[in-house]
């Protein structure tokens, strides 16, 4: 991790940093943050991850004083002073102090920070099995990537616990949602499948870049309800997240995968440099 981060467009010591107890993203989860990729020194897909960021922001009335390109200069400054040519970008955007700590105090003006580092990202397959609660679809924050993760922190612990890499969520209806910190997909018969936003998940980087090159590739994209017999039956199943696009699953819910050609196809078509940026 750098010692340098920004705040508010300042760079700032991080043995300098005072973190105020009044921020609502710390006291309450009040706030949204984006994680991007850094490669060969720049930010991957960041036009992406700041739009959905703007979006959410808006959706949420939480205030950001900067416009995208001002944050992307902030965060270019960010990977030159810290010198992290590979790793990635973490862009937080609290609501803000409320002094008084009350649901009711919104602030006028949220708080920017960026931070940037290093951190080792398996490309291993990964072994998957199904969390044992359930998302609710009808939660207007499973749609925004927000800083309160409290339910995927205890899933990502148990996983640990249970030498698992990821675990599949089903929402309150019993259908295929997302994953701990990913998007996932199937294989079968020919077609690519991944359940539909509705199903109560975040519409992840990487999943848009995933579903936009199996089209190009000529595969079908279903989006849908669909349920955990879906992922026992499928041929490949795969997890997408900004910091690794595609990963295998070698084995979900003790049933062992493969990787068939599609997904070969799709995977080099996404970290194709004319691509991957």
């Amino acid at each position: 991790m750098s010692d340098l981060f920004m705040q508010d467009g300042k760079l700032i010591k991080r043995r300098y940093c005072a973190l105020s107890p009044y921020d609502r993203s710390f006291s309450l989860g009040d706030g949204l943050f984006e994680t991007v990729k850094v490669a060969a020194g720049r930010p991957v897909w960041l036009e992406e991850h700041l739009e959905r960021m703007e979006k959410s922001a808006l959706f949420a009335g939480i205030v950001c004083r900067y416009k995208r390109d001002e944050i992307a200069g902030q965060c270019a400054q960010v990977i030159a002073v810290s010198g992290v040519a590979e790793g990635f970008l973490r862009i937080t955007l609290s609501r803000g102090d409320s002094p008084l700590g009350r649901f009711s105090d919104l602030p006028q003006k949220g708080s920017l920070a960026i931070i940037a580092g290093t951190t080792a990202v398996s490309a291993l397959p990964a072994r998957a099995a199904f969390a044992p609660w359930r998302i609710n679809e009808t939660d207007p924050a499973v749609r925004h990537k927000t800083t309160s993760k409290f339910s995927a922190v205890m899933a990502g612990r148990l996983a640990w616990e249970k030498g698992l890499d990821e675990l599949v969520f089903l929402n309150t209806k019993g259908e295929l949602s997302e994953g701990i910190v990913s998007n996932i997909f199937w294989t079968k018969d020919g077609a690519l499948f991944t359940p539909a936003v509705e199903c109560g998940l975040l519409c992840g980087i990487a999943r848009g870049k995933v579903m936009g090159a199996a089209r190009t590739l000529g595969i079908t994209v279903a989006t849908g309800s669909y349920f955990p017999e879906n992922l026992h039956d499928a041929e490949s199943v795969f997890f997408t997240n900004s910091l690794t696009p595609m990963r295998m699953c070698d084995e979900m819910d003790g049933i062992s995968k493969g990787k068939c050609t599609s997904v070969q196809a799709i995977e080099n078509m996404v970290i194709a440099p004319d691509f991957f940026r």
